[in-house]
Order: C-alpha cells, then sequence, then structure tokens
C-alpha cells in the first residue's frame, strides 16, 4: 500500500536522498519560486521545477518536468533532467518540487 508523500518528504529524509550541494540548489529553485505543483493528491505530485536564471547557486537551472510519488517501497521520482542510467539520482528540481510539496 502506498503511504502519504508528505510523511516521506522530511527535512531529514531530504538531506539523505540528496548531497548537500544539491539540496542547497534545490532550496535556493524553491526559494525563488522556481517551482509549479501541476497535479497532486496523497500518493504523488507531478510538477516543474528550475528555470530560472542565475548561476547554480542562486537557483538558475533549466525548467525540468519532475514527478514524486509514494509507494509501497518509499518514495520513487523521475525528472527530465537525469541522463540515462542515472535515474537514481535526487537532484536539485527533485529537492525543489518535494520542499513545494512539503510547504503545502
Amino acid at each position: 500500500m502506498a503511504q502519504d508523500l508528505t510523511k516521506l518528504i522530511t527535512p531529514d529524509a531530504l538531506e539523505q536522498l540528496a548531497k548537500p550541494a544539491v539540496y542547497k540548489y534545490g532550496t535556493a529553485i524553491y526559494k525563488r519560486g522556481g517551482t509549479q505543483v501541476e497535479s497532486s493528491d496523497a500518493g504523488q505530485t507531478h510538477g516543474w521545477a528550475g528555470g530560472l536564471d542565475g548561476g547554480v547557486t542562486e537557483g538558475g537551472s533549466a525548467r525540468r518536468r519532475v514527478s514524486l510519488t509514494a509507494t509501497g517501497k518509499g518514495l520513487q521520482w523521475t525528472c527530465t533532467c537525469h541522463p540515462k542510467g542515472r535515474e537514481h539520482i535526487f537532484c536539485k528540481h527533485c529537492v525543489a518540487l518535494a520542499l513545494a510539496v512539503a510547504k503545502k
């Protein structure tokens, strides 16, 4: 049975999923308003993150499609920034959208 997405998106969980620099960059994207939730329910969220000007440390990045899903095995995600074979990385776009979901 799937869990509630917001229960999987805690500050501790995000810091474990993302490398420190990636967490910082994702936080910058979120704080600058670089997230857009398109659809969301208890088990999943689809949206966009990024598309801001500036350097990476200020949250600058290309706009990417992100999906976050709560499953019986935990949090799963996809982002269009992932090159083939690196889908397991919890990127700055995933961090930014997760923060937007957690703050709702």
